[in-house]
């Protein structure tokens, strides 16, 4: 009887269902275990301890069983005869076994769904040892893991058993088999990471594959009947344990695929930690890092087909294999920044396309090649072993048998010991040692030439190893380690460095030179996590001050994730905090914390603060301790894995832990993901904490507060709180002096939160939508950040927010709300005139000052540094540009001109000079000073020229002041400088005389938009339509201010309009289609 081609594709699905459920139940099981290197390991672990079991089991069994015999005909003569010799009842055993696994794997999917709940209770039972939980943890994996892997194993060897009939066929048919099952593997990664989870759901795709497993299992029982001509009665064969009895070389080949599978897996771990400094850490790049691996491996069994058909000796084969892996990677270490390009912002999927290819290439050019020589060798091994067609099944359990245990052990060993002990370098040259011994053996063991040829060959072939070990010189990977998305680092900067277990943690000095001297950056993966500078440095600390003085009594508190210790730092610095449990994943991280340690406070030998080396949810789903206030920073939410702590079940978690009154604060990065995301979050946080603030005190960074009670914000509490000596000085080291800077952040309250996020979705353990994040936008930009800039909830309902405040502070506290409004859009807008204002409203923060990059500290230092040497011509120009910087601009002159008594010509000192000089509208002296620029660098060639054409123009206007066309084009001329202020006093001027001048008109509204004043913009626009109504950049600008301040209902007409004359036109499709979701609710 002729074997069916379809179930090629039934086993090309049995191969996709199976690392859907390893990728799918490794997320679910790390719900509840934490997503740690142990817990993810003994996981994967249990998964393919149950394949080796199941193949090498069923392996032995299916190779004792037949079908029933046929009786020979004359017809059946004619034909491939050996193939009708016996009726396939491997194939029903085979359909049995898929829809057994339908059942199990449903069962275990359902359990895992809500394995959180299970596994919390169990905590209630299990001491706080990290032994014995991960004992536990251990035993659970295993209990729920091994049968339907074992099952899932059983397939190969059964499938073999089936296709395979005779010697030719075997030469044939074996690569191909174990290539279409690998490649199945492969597929059923990426459907999983690129599509299945993202648009179903995790449940539902893990539901889908075991569906597909009942589909494969009846399919596969209505081919075996409809090839029975009469109705026959089936018979499972016996099951009993093999028993290991291997005979001659068997234990030889068992032991060269248990290296194979070592050396793959150990190398698949050593080439993440690589690739990520290249693919960024995204579900993306993961997916495409683990497709290439399978790739490559179905690639080399498809490929050996034409070397089993050959007479090559299959000993000399696996040794040219063996020694070709080892000595690939050995040279890749010499050229690693040349196989994997220069890293880049993985987060924002501006071109997916281009972004997937470059995943691709990296993977390939680092990977490909070693795995397809690892995926030629499994069915050399297996033909090797089977010595025949007769033992197929009973060899291939063998094989893959071994090559899973290695595979088991190779992952373990490289991730708990070579990486941390010995660093990526050295692993890999272990590991490449190990495939050239491997191969230096299996030519010692051979027949070839004489024994002592063999033995001084092989002694030859010790020595080359030797010194290629020997030889390899220190560091190669060091100047590969130091790229980041920012660029290459200079190892000179570099503070400290680690390879630990669950990352690759590096610390550098940041170039900020004397405006911030003592800036550093934290980078793990060759990503940039944290860092150590007044911006970050605020919002990190503010994490922890803000839950802390809002909470009647904060005496325990817990950070998740301890970065670079400042939030962990901060919250010991409150008199009223007893205890502080600081968690994180990683041991370098927190190794690094005492590169940190002048901002952090030395966290790290604070009686006070208990690290704790854990996962933050699995942390929470164990302990029996409550908080009164939990902090949560994560990585960004588009980092794999990390939405874990971004979830409505983490969330409810974290609730579960809070004291009655107590708070969670969580931070919102927008940075790094786009705006949809961002009003996930919102939804989410206020699911489960209704009571919520979201505060910005820097930007691009929101900090969002919840609790299961309205937040209480007493002023009078407030200020008595900043009368602690030690928190007023730690509090002003972040340029939060009192109680009015501290509240002047608040940026949204509860409802204009669930209007932001109305319409959105929550997410979810089974709809982790922020991490697949392909159809979500890119991450947000200047328009987008506007978006939350401008829904900001207005003073009058934050004043009436808190309790025990007069009349005089609640005028005061305005000034600092409209001083940090200023100060957020000058820095979205990057408009030095909009910083200048937010300085005056903010008493002369040094916030301000140092986005003008201008702080007192760094205006300090020049000034002493210019008293000790006044020669210093460096330091006088950095101090006269510092001085201009904050409005300073007589004093900048002054500075200025001193430089150029010592040097007439210095460009950047007479460039300076003239824009001090307009500032001081002494225009006339300001041309000389740029005539002599632009003498002498002719660089600033263009700017300089519209400074000098902005005088000729206030030279004629000061000779006509009336002339409303000159006064026009002064404002336009301003505008198009950005400083919109001067330009608006202009316009001013025209509708004195004229009030509905067009020019005027649009002149105030386009510089009233480039201030982000949108209550200006309706007004002027208002009045500028009168006299132009159906202008398409007026219609567009009414329709985008009332978009972008919540009152969708009256953007619409106005978008549609302009898409009605202009389907093109920038950013109308985009913004009607944000609005015509709340359009009969809006």
């Amino acid at each position: 009887m002729k074997r069916s081609p379809i179930v090629y594709f039934l086993f090309l699905f049995s191969g996709i269902t199976a690392l859907i459920y390893e990728v799918v139940w490794t997320r679910m099981l790390t719900l509840a275990f934490g997503h740690t290197v142990f817990s993810v390991s003994i996981v994967l672990a249990s998964f393919m301890a149950g394949l080796g079991l199941g193949s090498y089991f069923f392996g032995h069994a299916i190779n004792h069983m037949g079908g029933k015999k046929i009786q020979l005909d004359d017809s059946n003569l004619s034909g491939d005869f050996s193939e009708d010799l016996e009726t396939p009842s491997t194939l029903l055993i085979y359909g049995w076994i898929e829809i057994a696994l339908f059942l199990l794997c449903l069962i275990v999917s359902l359990i895992l769904f809500k394995f959180s709940v299970i596994y919390s209770w169990f905590s209630f039972f299990i001491p706080e040892s990290t032994v014995v939980q991960n004992i536990f943890k251990s035993f659970l994996a295993f209990i729920l893991m091994v049968v339907p892997a074992s099952l899932m194993g059983a397939t190969l060897p059964i499938i073999t058993k089936y296709y395979i009939t005779d010697n030719i066929r075997l030469n044939s048919r074996l690569g191909l088999l174990y290539g279409i099952n690998t490649i199945g593997a492969a597929v059923g990664c990426l459907l999983a990471g690129f599509f299945l989870i993202a648009n179903f759901g995790v449940l539902q795709t893990v539901l889908t594959a075991s569906l597909l497993n009942l589909f494969i299992g009846i399919s596969a029982i209505r081919i075996y009947q409809e090839s029975l001509e009469n109705s026959q009665i089936f018979r499972f064969p016996r099951f009993t344990m093999s028993k290991i009895s291997w005979k001659g070389d068997q234990w030889l080949w068992v032991f060269v695929s248990f290296i194979c599978g070592f050396t793959a897996l150990a190398y698949e771990i050593l080439w993440t930690r690589l690739l990520v400094f290249s693919t960024s850490s995204t579900v993306y790049s993961f997916s495409m890092m683990l497709g290439v691996f399978l790739i490559g491996i179905a690639l080399g069994s498809f490929l050996v087909a034409a070397v089993l058909r050959s007479n090559l000796d299959l000993r000399t084969v696996l040794i040219v294999l063996q020694v070709s892996i080892g000595f690939y990677v050995i040279g890749s270490l010499y050229n690693m920044e040349l196989l994997l390009s220069a890293p880049w912002n993985g987060y924002n999927l501006q071109k997916p396309a281009f972004v997937f290819w470059q995943y691709f290439l990296d993977s390939s050019a680092l990977m490909l090649f070693p795995t397809i020589a690892l995926g030629m060798s499994f069915p050399v091994l297996i033909k090797i072993i089977s010595k025949g067609y007769e033992n197929i099944g009973k060899g291939t359990g063998q094989i893959y048998g071994g090559n899973t245990l290695g595979a088991i052990l190779g992952s373990l060993f490289a991730g708990f010991l070579f990486l941390p002990k010995l660093g990526t370098q050295q692993s890999l040259l272990l590991i490449a040692t190990l495939n050239l011994l491997m191969g230096m053996y299996l030519f010692r063991s051979g027949n070839y030439l004489t024994k002592t040829s063999r033995k001084t060959i092989t002694v030859a072939l010790a020595g080359v190893i030797l010194i290629v070990n020997m030889g390899l010189p220190s560091g190669l990977l060091d100047q590969f380690f130091m790229r980041d998305g920012a660029g290459k680092k200079d190892i000179r900067k570099l503070l400290f460095f680690e390879e630990g277990l669950t990352d690759t943690v590096a610390a550098f000095e940041d170039n900020y030179g004397i405006l911030d001297p003592d800036a550093k950056r934290l980078v793990t993966n060759g990503v940039s996590m944290s860092a150590v500078n007044l911006i970050a440095s605020r919002y990190m600390k503010l994490l922890a001050h803000i839950p802390i003085m809002l909470v009647e009594n904060p005496e325990k508190v817990l950070v998740v994730c301890f970065g670079t210790g400042q939030t962990t730092g901060a919250a010991t610095l409150h008199p009223r905090v007893k205890s502080v449990d600081s968690v994180d994943l990683s041991e370098s991280v927190v190794k690094a914390g005492n590169v940190f340690s002048s901002h952090n406070y030395n966290v790290l030998k604070n009686e006070k603060v208990n690290i704790i080396l854990q996962d933050g949810r699995n942390h929470l789903l164990t302990t029996q301790k409550m908080y009164d206030v939990i902090t949560s920073e994560p990585p960004p939410p588009r980092t794999p894995f990390t939405v874990n702590l971004y979830t409505k079940e983490y969330y409810e978690t974290a609730r579960k832990h809070l004291n009655s009154g107590g708070i969670m604060a969580q931070w919102i990065p927008l940075h790094s993901q786009g705006k949809e995301e961002v009003l996930m979050h919102f939804k989410t946080f206020l699911s489960v904490f209704p009571h919520a603030i979201a505060w910005m005190p820097v930007a691009n960074e929101i900090i969002i507060i919840g609790s299961d009670r309205p937040i209480d914000i007493d002023f009078k509490k407030l200020k008595g709180r900043f009368l602690d000596p030690a928190v007023s000085l730690f509090m002003q080291e972040i340029e939060v002096p009192g109680a009015f800077s501290l509240l002047s952040n608040i940026w949204f309250l509860e409802d204009r939160l669930n209007d932001l996020a109305k319409n959105q979705k929550e997410i979810t353990d089974n709809r982790p939508f922020i991490e697949f994040y392909l159809d979500l936008g890119n991450v947000i930009g200047v328009y987008g950040r506007e978006d939350f800039l401008f829904s900001r909830t207005p003073f009058k309902k934050i004043v009436n927010r808190i309790s025990n405040i007069t009349y005089d502070e609640e005028k005061k506290l305005e000034s600092f709300y409209d001083g940090m409004d200023l100060y957020q859009r000058g820095i979205t807008y990057n408009n030095r005139e909009l910083l200048l204002e937010s300085l005056f409203k903010l008493e002369g923060s040094d916030l301000v000052r140092y986005h003008l990059q201008a702080n007192s500290r760094q205006v300090s230092s020049l000034v002493e540094e210019v008293k000790s040497n006044p020669s210093n011509l460096e330091a006088l120009l950095n101090l006269g540009h510092a001085l201009y910087q904050i409005g300073e601009y007589e004093k900048s002159l002054g500075i200025l001109k001193i430089i150029l008594t010592k040097d007439e010509s210095h460009s950047y000192a007479n460039l300076y000079a003239g824009y001090n000089l307009m500032e001081l509208e002494r225009r006339k002296e300001a041309k000389v000073f740029f005539k002599a620029a632009i003498k002498n660098n002719r660089a600033q060639f263009t700017s300089i020229l519209q400074e000098i054409a902005l005088i000729d123009l206030h030279s004629k206007l000061d000779s006509d002041p009336e002339n409303l066309g000159l006064l026009n084009s002064v404002a336009a001329f301003y505008n198009i400088k950005k400083e919109y202020k001067k330009s608006l006093s202009y316009s001013n001027k025209v509708l004195i005389k004229e009030p509905l001048n067009k020019q005027a008109l649009k002149n105030i509204v386009f510089g009233s938009r480039g201030r982000g004043e949108f209550g200006n913009v309706l007004e002027y626009g208002n009045r500028y339509a009168m006299v132009d109504p159906d202008d398409i950049n007026l219609q567009f600008i009414i329709g985008e201010t009332f978009a972008k301040t919540l009152r969708c209902q009256k953007a619409i007409p106005y978008l549609q309009q302009v898409i009605k004359k202009d389907d093109t036109y920038r950013n109308a499709e985009y913004l009607l289609n944000e609005c015509l979701p709340y359009q009969t609710t809006g």
